[in-house]
């Protein structure tokens, strides 16, 4: 290993945040230590750098206060800590580190989180909704929070073959009214589902005597042709029986089994969404707020010309190379 990485490796782990302070210390070239001395007390000096005796407090504090700190042997273990990232800092600055990209890129991190959590994150975690927020958005919003009406429905499917013929169509036809025939003649709450187990093509359905659950008249994403969702909310009251639905890909029967009229969600089942809804849009809009005043005495300039021609390398987005073909005997 060379010096250079021998140092940056036992200062990034055996000093931790004391790196940064460092650091951000040996950024510029050091104040003279007589300067130092008029204004604070020194407790020691390294290469021109002062320890002084409010960094020595503050760095106790750090590392858990006097009750760790009572001997003078321990004092002098944690100035001795001290000193000796100053030596690595000093021998660093010596070297250029300073200048090295990731270094500065590690700074500014560290430096930008700690604005970012003292003037974006605190600003932000003090916002609230009030219950009156809440129930104002509830009552602007009610749209949102209908429940539109819905039909409980089970069917019996027969399906015509791709390029029947139309002797076939016929019988398929003739076996639908049959079937529909006894089903209008038979107990709606029993005997249906065993005709669907005995006729229906839909698998889905079929061993759950025929039930396809819960169907909205506006559901166009179910998997039944839109004529087969509009016969089902067109049925009046559980138990009415539809005539036989001809579509393109087959007949169809249909039982209602049970309705459902629009509804509004009440507000204590819905105030949780309503809250979290608010509390981020509040967030995004303070956020937005505070990164323009950050903004306001700082220059941004981008060279849109050379961000558009910046080519990245294929690995460099995290995707794996496919791998080689598998040889052919």
């Amino acid at each position: 290993m060379t010096l250079r990485a021998g140092l940056l490796a036992i200062v990034a782990a055996a000093c931790g945040s004391l790196l940064t302070i460092s650091a951000q210390r040996w950024a510029a070239d050091p104040p003279p230590v007589s300067a130092q001395r008029e204004e604070v007390e020194v407790l020691a000096t390294v290469a021109g750098h002062a320890i002084t005796v409010a960094d020595f407090e503050s760095e106790m504090e750090h590392r858990g206060g006097a009750v760790i700190f009572q001997s003078p042997e321990a004092r002098r273990e944690l100035l001795m800590q001290m000193i000796e990232v100053e030596v690595f800092a000093a021998n660093t600055r010596e070297q250029g580190y300073l200048e090295e990209y990731e270094l500065q890129r590690q700074l500014r991190l560290v430096a930008a989180n700690r604005y970012r959590v003292e003037h974006i994150d605190a600003s932000l975690a003090a916002i609230g909704v009030s219950d009156d927020e809440v129930a104002d958005y509830y009552g602007a919003h009610r749209d949102e929070f209908e429940v539109p009406a819905a039909a409980h429905a089970a069917l019996i499917y027969i399906a015509r073959p791709p390029g029947a013929s139309p002797a076939r169509v016929e019988e398929l036809r003739e076996r639908i009214a049959m079937v529909r025939a006894e089903a209008a003649e038979q107990d709606p709450s029993k005997d249906f589902g065993r005709l669907a187990v005995r006729h229906s093509d839909d698998q889905a359905s079929r061993y759950r005597g025929g039930d396809i659950g819960w169907v909205e008249r506006e559901q166009r994403d179910s998997r039944f042709p839109a004529e087969v969702v509009d016969a089902i909310s067109s049925l009046g009251q559980p138990g009415a029986l539809s005539p036989v639905l001809e579509t393109e890909s087959g007949f169809y029967v249909i039982r209602l089994l049970g309705k459902k009229a629009a509804s509004v969600r009440p507000l204590d089942k819905v105030a949780t969404g309503i809250r979290y809804r608010l509390l981020r849009e509040k967030r995004e809009k303070l956020r937005g707020e505070l990164y323009a005043a950050a903004t306001d005495n700082v220059s941004i300039e981008i060279d849109e010309q050379r961000l558009a021609a910046i080519e990245v390398p294929y690995r460099a987005v995290g995707r794996r190379e496919a791998p080689p073909p598998v040889p052919q005997s």
